[in-house]
């Protein structure tokens, strides 16, 4: 005969153990685990690649906008992060996005703000295909996809934040959809971002349980079918470009991620002076 006493500890005890697997459960389903694991590779002269666990990168990556522009490295040392890449199209004669940026499921920067692009005669007809431009999506477990701006959002857990540039790379690549290229006749008579040039490049991509961050340096540039091609063979399920030429930026602090080296920090940076270029938004993460 169990007395009472004993009958309440043993409830409590059950209490406790269903409560734990119940965390279990909600755990392998809306993934709160907290897997620190980064990797840094030269993947050869001029091509940077960091994978990170998808877990990891929901937890503790953000999209940093500056108010004006600022470097990737300047925003990296002031917030601490391990990473950061520079990200989404800005106009440097105004400092204004040409990208949306979307926290929380609300427009923090929104391209249709900028009198430069929507005043622009030239543009205008093009406008609907730059507002809907690739942009990569992250919710507040690991679920991440690229979609079409104006595609409807996923109802899976919590909206984190998304960032716009593109073009889609994997597993489509069509530069005219996304207006980086216009033709006529069959003609290439406008490019945007040197899309068919040799550049360097930064770009994102989706690999089952790991996030990619890719840079490409001036000693190994590519045009963004090459850069597809690329990304292609490292395997990704979904991946986009983005801004390139003297945007592209990417800092790693090698100690924080647990790198033995003589150098702490790798820092890339892409203008022709080897100067930093100063940019709208920065992915980063702590």
């Amino acid at each position: 005969m169990i007395n009472k006493k004993t009958k309440n500890l043993l409830i409590i005890l059950l209490a406790g153990l269903f409560l734990s697997l119940g965390l279990a459960v909600y755990s392998q389903i809306c993934g709160q685990k907290d897997q620190e694991d980064i990797e840094f590779q030269i993947y050869e002269k001029g091509i940077y690649v960091v994978s990170i666990d998808s877990v990891y990168f929901a937890k503790n990556s953000d999209i940093y906008v500056s108010e004006s522009l600022e470097t990737v490295y300047d925003v990296a040392k002031k917030n601490n992060v391990k990473i950061a890449i520079n990200t989404g199209f800005f106009d440097p004669n105004n400092a204004k996005t040409i990208s949306y940026v979307l926290k929380n499921n609300v427009i923090v920067e929104n391209p249709e703000n900028n009198e430069r692009l929507i005043q622009s005669e030239e543009l205008k007809p093009y406008l609907d295909k730059i507002f809907n431009r690739s942009e990569f999506r992250v919710f507040n477990h690991p679920h991440f996809y690229i979609a079409k701006h104006f595609d409807p959002l996923e109802e899976k857990c919590i909206f984190k934040y998304s960032i716009q540039a593109g073009p889609e790379l994997v597993p489509d690549f069509d530069l005219e959809e996304e207006f980086f290229i216009l033709k006529k006749d069959g003609k290439v008579v406008r490019e945007s971002v040197s899309a068919l040039q040799k550049v360097a490049r930064s770009a994102i991509g989706i690999k089952k349980d790991r996030i990619l961050l890719v840079a490409v340096s001036n000693e190994k540039p590519m045009t963004l079918e090459e850069l597809s091609g690329f990304m292609k063979n490292l395997d990704v399920e979904q991946a986009m470009a983005f801004d390139g030429g003297s945007s592209t930026s990417l800092y790693v602090d090698k100690n924080l991620i647990g790198m033995e080296t003589d150098k702490p920090t790798f820092v890339l940076t892409s203008a022709k002076d080897n100067a930093a270029r100063r940019v709208k938004s920065i992915l980063i993460v702590k």
